[in-house]
């Protein structure tokens, strides 16, 4: 399993971040006591799910100086969706940050190079920062009806009842990458999850792409 360092790697590596922003939103982060503590160096505690889902939607915030991103990351993290969501039934969720880390914990588990058509799952992760939600889609293969069924979670802030309550409302489905590696509307796929999943669980290395 990576350290979290290491794991900052592979963010740098696999999302052609700059190795210095991604180093710096793990500083920033562990020194808000929102990653694992522990001693530096070769006895520095391995990254949990948990690091990787705050490490990633810190990454995603492209439009973030890398100091803010704490605040930003304990906000969004804590985003709730207004019907208890579940994950291939025995992984269910509530906040943004319990959603993306029970996803992360399943996947790493799949014995798989290829999770969308051997596991028939789809799955697209979004944040607009600039309308305070995020959005989660997650598909699902039916081998009965021979389609694609798409479960849609939308979190943003408690306290926007409103919004929360409307789940009818048009929202952005897919979001085109404008700019950077995330773009303006922050997107990534079940790939992009995988890979992060199998090298949080130790299996590959920081940097791993499906080829």
């Amino acid at each position: 399993m990576p350290t979290i360092n290491r794991l900052a790697e592979h963010f740098a590596e696999s999302f052609g971040i700059e190795a210095s922003r991604s180093n710096g939103i793990a500083r920033y982060l562990r020194e808000a006591g929102m990653l694992s503590q522990g001693a530096r160096g070769v006895n520095a505690p391995n990254a949990t799910p948990l690091d990787a889902t705050r490490l990633l939607i810190g990454n995603m915030l492209v439009w973030a100086s890398a100091k803010s991103i704490p605040t930003h990351v304990a906000y969004i993290g804590g985003w709730v969706t207004p019907t208890v969501g579940k994950f291939r039934d025995n992984h269910p969720f509530e906040s943004l940050e319990q959603a993306v880390t029970q996803i992360i914990v399943a996947i790493a588990q799949w014995q798989t190079e290829n999770p969308v058509e051997d596991i028939g799952n789809e799955i697209f992760f979004c944040i607009v920062p600039s309308a305070n939600f995020a959005e989660l889609t997650i598909s699902s293969f039916d081998n009965t009806v021979r389609d694609w069924n798409d479960e849609k979670y939308i979190f943003t802030d408690a306290l926007n009842s409103d919004f929360v309550s409307d789940q009818s409302k048009p929202l952005i489905s897919i979001p085109i990458t404008l700019t950077g590696p995330f773009g303006l509307r922050p997107l990534v796929s079940m790939t992009d999850l995988f890979c992060l999943a199998k090298v949080v669980a130790g299996e590959k290395q920081p940097g791993w792409r499906l080829s």
